[in-house]
């Protein structure tokens, strides 16, 4: 080897900056081991506490993970649920205003079948539109926690 290089732990060459440092570490006398750079140290360290936290966490009802997954689903259903019943409560006072002016004009326009008939489709697109979300309210609330084994 020349004297401005020198093989390092893999086999490569270094510069002797480098063989001067680990030279260094050897007189010390700290063994080999105390050189690992930190950033392998603390990722060993993350994926042991990752793994020790899984295991202290686990029950009968799944993991972390599955418990945040589950968080996210009820949050997102939360949501969702309330934006449905916005949209009942919309489209029942629609519903109402409709039913509402459809009895005022077939009172006053009992023989004028064209504004009759367009009233009564409002009302009646009202109607399906009201059934609908009714419909998939009710099986909104009837959703479950995934992580859950009732």
């Amino acid at each position: 080897m020349s004297s401005t290089t020198s093989a390092n732990v893999n086999g490569n060459r270094a510069t002797h900056k480098t063989a001067g440092r680990k030279r260094r570490r050897v007189q010390s006398g700290l063994p080999a081991s105390d050189y690992e750079p930190l950033v392998v140290v603390s990722q060993s360290y993350k994926s042991q506490f990752n793994v020790d936290m899984n295991e202290n966490i686990k029950n009968g009802e799944g993991t972390i993970e599955d418990h945040a997954l589950c968080d996210y689903v009820m949050n997102r259903n939360r949501e969702e649920l309330e934006s449905l019943r916005s949209k009942l409560a919309a489209c029942r006072r629609e519903y109402l205003e409709l039913e509402e002016r459809y009895e005022k004009l077939s009172d006053e326009h009992g023989q004028c079948p064209y504004w009759l008939q367009r009233r009564e489709d409002q009302a009646m697109t009202a109607m399906e539109k009201l059934e609908e979300i009714t419909q998939e309210l009710e099986e909104a609330e009837n959703g479950r926690c995934m992580c859950k084994n009732d």
